[in-house]
């Protein structure tokens, strides 16, 4: 909570939160925000970033680019962007044993 609201009457302070909670249900998260991963319309790919497969697996950014270096995680170049198919990522994690 910011530390201004404490400066305010307790009508003005609800009044904020109101906002607040108004706010949050006019702009609700999407399931990708909310769940941290995204879900392909059917016949579409996913492609994620290193930083993106990072968050989605809870490792460090530099774990998931040695993970990739590596080879454990499939990736392709795009210019000089590395990308993730998380339908590959998926299955290299099964055949692995990690899921």
């Amino acid at each position: 909570m910011d530390k201004s609201i404490f400066n305010m009457s307790r009508c003005d302070r609800q009044l904020v939160e109101e906002d607040s909670e108004e706010s949050q249900q006019m702009n609700p998260p999407n399931k990708a925000e909310r769940d941290g991963y995204l879900e392909a319309e059917e016949g579409q790919e996913v492609w994620l970033t290193v930083d993106e497969v990072g968050n989605y697996l809870r490792v460090s950014r530099t774990t998931a680019y040695k993970m990739v270096k590596d080879g454990k995680i499939p990736s392709i170049r795009v210019g000089r962007l590395r990308r993730v198919s998380q339908r590959e990522l998926n299955q290299a994690l099964f055949d692995q044993g990690k899921v």
